[in-house]
């Protein structure tokens, strides 16, 4: 089943990624470790696979900060 974001964690990952570079940088290299900074773990058995890990979708591509 899919995991969802709380809507303080979606706030504050959106937030994070429009604003702050070095975030970004670790959403590009480790989006678990990113999302962890801001109150989501995924847990070891959900990760990499699609429906349960927020990661599979989320970090293929990042869009700029101004989009």
């Amino acid at each position: 089943m899919a995991k969802n974001f709380s809507r303080d964690v979606a706030n504050k990952l959106l937030d994070k990624l429009s604003h702050d570079d070095d975030f970004r940088s670790l959403f590009k290299s480790d989006p678990h470790a990113a999302l962890a900074q801001v109150g989501h773990v995924t847990p070891e058995a959900d990760r990499g696979i699609a429906g349960t890990d927020p990661v599979v979708c989320a970090s293929r591509s990042l869009a700029s900060k101004e989009d």
